[in-house]
């Protein structure tokens, strides 16, 4: 794995979603960003990609493409993950994947995936936040 970081000081924020839609598109494993204070007291952004070997020449032609940077650092790192999977349950009538994790102590951590809830509330006119609630109410009785 690498982390690929790039820092920017001359583009709007608001064309942050869609340069991480793209380093998706592109193979990113994970992506996140930050506020920075970069040279001459200037506000930036640093956007840091973990991504594939494989992947890094696709992701970083997107970060060229779809940010203003004029460079990028890299470098390897290593990653340690947990075993996970997705099962499917049913709420309410809605298909909803779970996430789960499982811990070197045996405990299993499961969480709703979230583009899941948010279909379910939307289609039910509630708020996102009590459909992930009663999901996870029904996850720790069953």
């Amino acid at each position: 794995m690498l982390t690929v970081q790039a820092d920017i000081d001359d583009m709007s924020p608001e064309y942050l979603p869609p340069l991480l839609e793209a380093l998706y598109l592109a193979g990113a494993t994970d992506v996140w960003s930050y506020p920075i204070q970069m040279k001459k007291g200037r506000s930036g952004l640093r956007i840091e990609v973990l991504v594939s070997v494989t992947a890094r020449e696709e992701v970083c032609r997107a970060l060229f493409k779809n940010s203003t940077t004029i460079g990028l650092r890299f470098w390897p790192v290593d990653r340690e993950v947990l075993p996970r999977a997705i099962k499917t349950i049913e709420w309410r009538g809605f298909s909803i994947r779970i996430k789960t994790s499982s811990a070197p102590d045996g405990h299993v951590h499961c969480k709703p995936e979230y583009d899941d809830v948010v279909a379910a509330a939307q289609a039910l006119g509630w708020p996102a936040i009590r459909v992930q609630q009663e999901i996870e109410q029904q996850l720790r009785t069953s």
